[in-house]
């Protein structure tokens, strides 16, 4: 006969010990809410495979750089500021991978408030959750480019629900849209398509601006990525005449705090 209940205490030991052993060997340990890590990287899957990862200070920092290069991506999961990578992390995952695993974890807990440890040691992570312990092999990448250094003319503080209503206007219409900033005004998007047009403004706080307008012409595709940012979350634009368009946004998910910036290369008509 099989004693059902001293089963399930050995193996909850044997898991126990294993995580307790990794733990104490590790470069880096992460607990988080199912629920945060679930919601991180579903913003990073939309737009990337795979990202460059450290795991510090129990905080988990991604990487990640679109094929075509065009988009950029740095999100932290645990507090802290946003650290640059470049120099330190040449470790890379398939966010397939964590967002398979966060989400089983929803599926075991419907509200997901079951806590997930990830451990890293060397290649490998080992993430440890309520319906069992799995070890994921990372690979070695190139190390993540350096963020650049930008020195934007127009920084707004602008409202998400405008926003994200502004960018879905101008996706129905057509996909470049332009981004005009000016002082005192609200920030403008816009697409002029073969047949229709539209125009949205977005309400919001300027943090720096010009008497000038401040135009620049960005493709409304890499841009889905933020219809993804809860809703909740504050959101800052920042870009200048044809530069990148650099959108910062932070929140708390499950008491877990969680921040990103996006940056987006300019679509620039060879003539201008």
């Amino acid at each position: 006969n099989i004693n059902v209940e001293d089963l399930v205490k050995r193996l909850t030991a044997q898991t126990d010990e294993i995580e307790r052993k990794a733990q104490d060997a590790a470069e880096g340990v992460l607990t988080v809410s199912g629920k945060a890590l679930y919601q991180a990287v579903h913003l990073a899957d939309i737009q990337f495979d795979d990202v460059n990862y450290t795991i510090k200070n129990n905080a988990l920092q991604m990487q990640a750089v679109d094929p075509s290069h065009t988009s950029m991506l740095q999100l932290r999961v645990g507090d802290g500021d946003i650290e640059d990578i470049h120099s330190t992390s040449d470790s890379m995952m398939g966010v397939r991978k964590l967002k398979d695993i966060s989400k089983e974890s929803k599926k075991h807990n419907k509200k997901h408030t079951d806590m997930i440890t990830i451990t890293e040691n060397e290649e490998k992570l080992m993430i440890a959750t309520p319906f069992g312990v799995r070890t994921v092999t990372s690979f070695k990448g190139q190390k993540p480019p350096k963020l650049p250094e930008l020195e934007p003319k127009f920084v707004y503080e602008a409202d998400y629900t405008d926003l994200s209503s502004a960018l879905k206007a101008c996706n129905m219409v057509g996909d470049l849209f332009t981004m005009k900033g000016i002082e005192d005004k609200e920030l403008e998007l816009s697409v002029q398509g073969s047949t229709d047009s539209v125009k949205a403004t977005v309400g919001g706080t300027h943090l720096k601006s010009s008497p000038n307008p401040i135009i620049s012409h960005y493709s409304g595709h890499y841009m889905k990525l933020f219809q993804r940012i809860p809703k909740d979350f504050s959101v800052k634009v920042s870009f200048s005449d044809n530069y990148p368009l650099t959108v910062e946004f932070e929140g708390v998910i499950a008491d877990t705090p969680v921040k990103g910036v996006f940056l987006l290369a300019p679509r620039v008509d060879p003539g201008e």
